[in-house]
């Protein structure tokens, strides 16, 4: 009987360290060698845009600025957020260029950010971010990631390769037409990269 409760705890802790190695094994991905991991998406950046060092690897060029965002206090009818209470919030901004290439001409064409970060004053900071068009043209990570790459031009032409952008054009215009964009914004995205051959 002995033998067989000393058997029983020595399975039972193998089974144990065995399982927590497998979640450590499968949570850092060797199961998935394939999966997006931030690593791989930053990998993909750099792949994609070059590597500039010392420099984002998305929306590298732009321009950080520094104010503040003063409330009168007439937003708590609709929020309690501390930030719509009567006062002044430091607040720390960034104006750019979405891509990866710090020295990218600006042009009317490219999509901008802002990022915004209210510092409160109890410590806890907001975050927030936005972009300049009208409808963000994937739904996942991994689309964006593919994306990435299928909108990377094509050196004698200048634009897009209209076999790895064919999959992308129609969900685009698609969301834009959901969105119901207007007919500015909706020419101008068929004009910047659109495939002939779609």
């Amino acid at each position: 009987m002995a033998d067989t409760s000393h058997f029983g705890r020595i399975a039972g802790t193998a089974i144990v360290v065995l399982g927590v190695a497998g979640a450590f094994l499968y949570l850092g991905g060797w199961f998935t060698p394939e999966a997006l991991t931030p690593g791989r998406f930053a990998d993909g950046f750099e792949r994609a845009d070059g590597i500039y060092s010392g420099f984002r690897l998305n929306h590298a060029k732009g321009v950080c600025v520094s104010g503040s965002f003063e409330s009168n206090g007439r937003g708590t009818r609709l929020s309690k957020a501390v930030v719509f209470k009567a006062g002044r919030v430091p607040t720390i901004g960034r104006f750019s260029f979405a891509g990866g290439n710090p020295y990218v001409a600006d042009g009317p064409e490219l999509v901008r950010g802002f990022g915004l970060l209210f510092k409160l004053p109890d410590g806890e900071e907001w975050r927030t971010a936005m972009i300049n068009t009208a409808v963000f043209g994937v739904h996942t990570p991994q689309a964006f990631y593919d994306r990435l790459f299928a909108a990377q031009p094509d050196p004698r032409t200048g634009k897009p390769d209209p076999e790895k952008w064919r999959d992308f054009w129609p969900v685009t215009l698609k969301l834009c037409r959901r969105q119901k964009s207007s007919k500015t914004i909706q020419r101008r995205l068929a004009s910047a990269t659109a495939p002939t051959t779609v």
